[in-house]
């Protein structure tokens, strides 16, 4: 059964969907860390507690002066992310299958763009509804872009058996290979949306509706310690928690930041704790790594932490967990896991009880979470609940260090 489990996991991490998605959502990046810019710029953080006039006065002056570009800026990077993911996503899935992305691409862009764009009526008539284009249709793109790519290889395969019967010329083989599943999914896409018309809703709408009650679920302190438990667990077994859990929950975490931007634009209360921005309250192995340097005296442990400690710093675990290793280490799973506990914990309880802001912005993970917690946030705030957080989550390891080096001390003295 345990052996069963293992190739399970290992499976799914590896399984070149969750490998498609990991590499579209890093390859849109730098798009979303340059929206994120924007956003702070056009969003000034102006409360009873930031209103200092020497910084937020021009600040102000310059996001209405320049309300427009930013505007236009924000709609381009922000605003079209779930076009672009769909894109990165079908062109990495297609190389998987060594097919041409041209078509895929296409066609997905054109269903997207059919089942996500809705109309708002005016007073002049309708204008559209590009919200699902942006990080709120992420998911849809991710299920669309599936969709396109196995109907596209499906395709080729039926016509590859076709050409081999009737032994049709090449170069007329080819483009029908090119057309046919394109032209089915559009066809089949403004089928769809002809009746999707007829009750005013969109594909999207349908998903969410669907989903509404893990949504639900998903803002509360229970799923946020039993996600990170997960992915601590995985971590200590040999594989990626952050790939196989936190990354599949990637696309509703940015869509809560999203609902909370627009909130915080309307002046509303923010609905959700667990968006993006959330997760740099999650420290990875950097406290461990900064426990060893203060108080090991394990020369392995130090050497694998000092090794570690850069690429902790930029929320990468891969080199202290094997390094260390962590893997199958049960002296480190207790404080593994009791330090995001205590991390996530108090930032959660200190959101749900406004002492700091709740994460608005949508920033790299790979961004230094002490700089991402500030960013996302706009809140100072942000930065003395992190340091506090990581200081309690650094000595969660002392005692655990401390009995290391006892184990040290043992080792060493019959050999004086």
């Amino acid at each position: 059964m345990k052996a069963f489990t293992m190739r399970t996991l290992r499976f799914i991490s590896t399984h070149h969907y969750v490998k498609a998605l990991q590499k579209s959502m890093v390859s849109v990046i730098g798009i979303s860390f340059v929206a994120g810019i924007l956003m702070i710029l056009q969003n000034p953080p102006v409360s009873s507690l930031t209103n200092f006039e020497f910084i937020t006065v021009h600040w102000v002056n310059f996001a209405i002066e320049n309300a427009d570009l930013l505007n236009l800026a924000i709609q381009l990077t922000l605003g079209l992310i779930g076009v672009y993911t769909l894109v990165a996503f079908i062109i990495t899935l297609s190389h998987h299958y060594q097919l041409n992305p041209f078509h895929p691409i296409v066609s997905g862009l054109i269903a997207y763009l059919f089942l996500s764009v809705g109309f708002i009526p005016t007073m002049t008539g309708l204008r559209l509804d590009l919200t699902y284009l942006g990080y709120s249709g992420v998911f849809v793109a991710f299920i669309l872009g599936i969709f396109v790519v196995e109907f596209n290889r499906l395709s080729i395969k039926i016509l590859e058996k076709i050409k081999s019967r009737s032994k049709a010329p090449q170069r007329l083989s080819l483009p029908i290979e090119s057309t046919l599943s394109s032209l089915v999914i559009i066809v089949g896409a403004l089928i769809i949306r002809f009746f999707l018309q007829q009750n005013n809703v969109l594909l999207p709408d349908i998903i969410f509706n669907a989903l509404t009650p893990f949504l639900r679920s998903s803002n509360t302190l229970v799923f946020v310690l039993t996600v990170i438990l997960l992915s601590k667990l995985l971590w200590f077994i040999g594989i990626n928690g952050n790939s196989l859990i936190l990354l599949s929950l990637t696309p509703m975490m940015v869509m809560f930041s999203a609902k909370n931007l627009f909130a915080y634009q309307n002046d509303q209360a923010l609905p959700y704790i667990f968006a993006s921005g959330f997760i740099f309250f999650e420290f990875g192995v950097l406290p461990c790594v900064m426990a060893i340097l203060l108080f090991s005296k394990n020369k392995a442990h130090m050497s694998s932490a000092k090794l570690g400690l850069l690429p902790a710093i930029f929320n990468f675990q891969e080199t202290l967990v094997a390094g260390l290793p962590l893997t199958f280490n049960g002296l480190f799973l207790v404080p593994f896991i009791l330090s995001s506990v205590i991390s996530l914990g108090g930032a959660y309880l200190a959101m749900m009880n406004y002492w700091v802001n709740k994460p608005l912005f949508v920033f790299s993970e790979t961004l230094p979470s002490l700089l991402g917690a500030f960013l996302s946030t706009v809140d100072w705030r942000a930065i003395v609940l992190w340091i506090g957080l990581f200081i309690l989550s650094t000595l969660v390891y002392y005692p655990f260090i401390r009995y290391a080096n006892k184990k040290v001390a043992k080792v060493v003295l019959p050999s004086e």
